[in-house]
């Protein structure tokens, strides 16, 4: 879980068959990848209904543009 200090901020979860898939195929790309960058190109779980598909993309540039969640912002531009 990611603490933010402005606590109306939150990254959605993303859906099940994503989280689930542990193909080869599927993780490796992701190895490459910054978090953030995950957070905005994966839809969020379909739970979400009054939110947009990719809610977490606009939580993920509000946090980079308001530059407030620095632990955040660090652990976003890590590869892993």
């Amino acid at each position: 879980m990611i603490n933010l200090i402005n606590k109306g901020t939150e990254i959605k979860k993303l859906p099940k068959s994503f989280m689930e898939d542990v193909s080869k195929e599927k993780n490796e790309p992701l190895f490459k990848m910054k978090i953030s960058e995950i957070l905005c190109e994966q839809e969020i779980s379909t739970k979400y209904s009054t939110f947009g598909k990719f809610e977490n993309k606009i939580t993920v540039e509000k946090i980079l543009k308001e530059k407030k969640e620095t632990n955040v912002i660090k652990n976003t531009q890590f590869n892993f």
